[in-house]
């Protein structure tokens, strides 16, 4: 699963995902999350994408980090 939400207390788009642990560290949440992100900002015009997770979630932050240099 990877998508936009809204949540409450995060301002504009927010980027969320999830991936079953087979599907887990296979490159499969870089390629979704960016291709997300392009949608974003070249086809939806959006200047600002969020994102959330927990402290305990470092592969989420790992990605995020990713997604950050982008």
């Amino acid at each position: 699963m990877c998508g936009f939400y809204n949540r409450d207390g995060v301002d504009g788009l927010n980027l969320g995902f999830a991936f079953l642990p087979e599907f887990e560290k296979k490159g499969y949440g870089l390629e979704s999350t960016k291709e997300l992100m392009n949608i974003a900002f070249y086809i939806l015009n959006q200047t600002k994408i969020s994102a959330i997770t927990t402290d305990a979630n470092v592969g989420s932050q790992r990605l995020l980090e990713k997604l950050g240099s982008i």
